[in-house]
């Protein structure tokens, strides 16, 4: 187990975070801890491997947002000069163009059956622990044959790290930074409130859930500014192409 992120600097981060979305450590904490338990039988992987990954070619990270289609349409050409980030949802979407990721980022309520087939297929799975999923991670966890790599936003667990980030969205980017990436092209990236269907496609949905979504889609925007401001370079892929953003939108 280990802090990615040093502790100092996330704790009054993660603080803010719970303050907003009116959110407690405790059942974060629960679901950490038996993360934990659930992976100590299973393929779990030095994060470090993903370090030398990542390296090796430019990071493309896919977001289930909106027009996820139309802005991977762009770049599928080219697939092969990146390495492929899936959050979550998008897995089911690169599943389908044929794009097998290299690491998925998940809290798991993105579809179990595309997490388990690109886990089998050799993505590695980010999987994190938070206190909404406790059922989920007790339910599919143990059906993942493949590589695995736990995470959390709260105290680390053997097997369970740190790298900072809250959703799917941000995480993925705070695990770059934490790994020592500083840029990311972002494909399929959308804050501004519209749901894309393949972040909802496995989900009941109503005015509740919509709700919800929209606050924990303000604090990823926040989490994302964080890091521009530190330095990390992101570049959002418009129907043109390749626009410089400050914060994850069409310009």
């Amino acid at each position: 187990m280990s802090w990615f992120i040093p502790p100092e600097t996330w704790w009054p981060i993660y603080r803010e975070i719970t303050k907003r979305l009116r959110l407690g450590f405790s059942a974060d904490q629960r679901s950490t801890d038996l993360l934990s338990q659930m992976l100590e039988t299973k393929r779990v992987v030095d994060p470090e491997r993903l370090r030398t990954a990542l390296s090796a070619k430019g990071v493309v990270v896919v977001f289930p947002g909106p027009k996820l289609p139309q802005r991977f349409s762009v770049l599928k050409p080219s697939i092969d000069r990146y390495v492929v980030v899936s959050v979550d949802g998008a897995t089911s979407y690169l599943l389908e163009q044929g794009v097998i990721p290299e690491v998925v980022v998940t809290d798991l309520d993105g579809g179990f059956e595309p997490l388990r087939r690109a886990n089998e297929m050799g993505s590695v799975l980010v999987v994190h622990a938070h206190g909404d999923n406790i059922p989920l991670v007790e339910g599919y966890v143990s059906c993942f044959s493949g590589a695995l790599i736990g995470s959390t936003q709260v105290e680390p667990r053997p097997r369970v790290h740190n790298f900072g980030g809250f959703t799917d969205g941000d995480r993925a980017l705070f695990l770059l930074w934490s790994l020592g990436i500083r840029e990311a092209l972002l494909v399929g990236a959308d804050f501004r409130g519209e749901i894309g269907g393949y972040s909802t496609r496995f989900k009941e949905v109503d005015e509740e859930y919509l709700e919800a979504k929209r606050g924990k889609m303000e604090v990823a925007k926040w989490l994302i500014s964080w890091l521009v401001d530190r330095g990390m370079s992101l570049k959002s892929l418009g129907d043109s192409g390749h626009n410089r953003v400050e914060v994850v939108e069409d310009v």
